[in-house]
């Protein structure tokens, strides 16, 4: 059982048996979203190259809805499939990096993991 903060969730109502959650999404089909958030699936992995880096940023069109009270970044969870051997991602603010999510330059799919973080990150 993963243990998470007293901060982390939110209630969905109800007198379950079961009270705690967890969810996880795998997006695989680039032509139907049905979610509430629009989530781009454009990346691609060049062919036969050593190595390349790929930048994503969250527009302020996704930002601004974040609650004023802001959200908490408590887990970060590296995820390239059998594509790389090495993936970090890291907060920039201001166009000054903040902080690493998670830095791996030993990545492996076979290894799943979830990197806690040691204090949660204000977004």
């Amino acid at each position: 059982m993963r243990e998470f903060p007293e901060e982390a969730g939110c209630g969905i109502g109800g007198d379950y048996e079961i009270k705690y959650y967890m969810i996880q999404m795998h997006y695989d089909n680039s032509r139907l979203d049905s979610s509430t958030a629009s989530i781009p699936s454009a990346l691609t992995v060049p062919p036969r190259m050593e190595q390349f880096a790929i930048d994503s940023y969250c527009p302020s069109e996704v930002t601004r809805n974040i609650p004023k009270s802001g959200n908490n970044v408590i887990f970060a969870l590296p995820h390239t499939h059998l594509q790389r051997i090495s993936v970090w991602t890291k907060i920039i603010r201001n166009n000054a990096a903040m902080q690493y999510l998670f830095n791996s330059e030993k990545y492996d799919f076979n290894y799943q993991y979830e990197n806690r973080l040691l204090k949660s990150i204000k977004l």
